[in-house]
């Protein structure tokens, strides 16, 4: 028979519901897309500024969320996993290629145009508040003050600004990572530039339509 029984700790629902709250504003989503101040995160949320960081503090010290400096919050794998189970298991499991299409020097910036954009593959920016990390597949270790835009010629089709990217040219391409979940199913084929063609990998091995199952 046990006699020694916590009920404290078996009726607090203080880590739950703080778990709830963070899942139902989205903090992981706003932190991961660079909202990291408690202050902003209060306003984009509609809380009040102290009861917020409250409740961030407290899944901070249960490992869930980390504070770098005071307000200042950044996800940890914990965090990520509350932001969306399915696309923390999937996520990993595609890549996105895109090629640059054009260029322009504005004011003291690159300008590439992709041929998939916020419109195609990157949905998930707009819709979901992913933030996808970004590569250049070029040589050079020399940086730049980049932006990265889509190609339907839309205002709002910016992948990212204020980006360190190498010169890049007309055919280079730019990886973005941890695409494998709403990406390519949130996509459209705005302004008549097609979907991402979907390409099947086995170690490698490209799959056929009969080898999938």
């Amino acid at each position: 028979m046990v006699e020694d029984v916590d009920l404290d700790q078996m009726l607090d629902l203080t880590t739950p519901w703080c778990l709830r709250v963070a899942a139902t504003l989205h903090l992981p989503e706003h932190i991961a897309a660079g909202h990291t101040d408690i202050a902003e995160l209060a306003l984009m949320t509609g809380c009040d500024q102290d009861a917020l960081h409250a409740v961030l503090a407290h899944l901070v010290s249960r490992g869930v969320f980390i504070e770098k400096s005071p307000g200042q919050f950044a996800c940890n794998r914990a965090a990520d996993q509350l932001a969306e189970p399915g696309r923390f298991i999937s996520a990993p499991a595609a890549i996105g290629v895109a090629s640059v299409m054009g260029r322009a020097l504005r004011d003291g910036r690159w300008w590439y145009y992709l041929d998939d954009g916020l419109y195609g593959s990157y949905s998930g920016q707009m819709y979901d508040h992913a933030a996808y990390p970004l590569t250049a597949l070029v040589a050079d270790s020399a940086t730049h003050s980049s932006v990265l835009a889509g190609p339907t010629c839309d205002s709002i089709d910016v992948i990212g600004e204020q980006l360190e990217l190498p010169k890049l040219d007309i055919g280079d391409l730019i990886v973005g990572r941890m695409m494998g979940a709403y990406t390519w199913a949130s996509a459209s084929e705005f302004n008549f530039f097609p979907r991402a063609t979907v390409l099947a990998l086995d170690q490698g091995r490209l799959l056929c339509d009969g080898d999938r199952g």
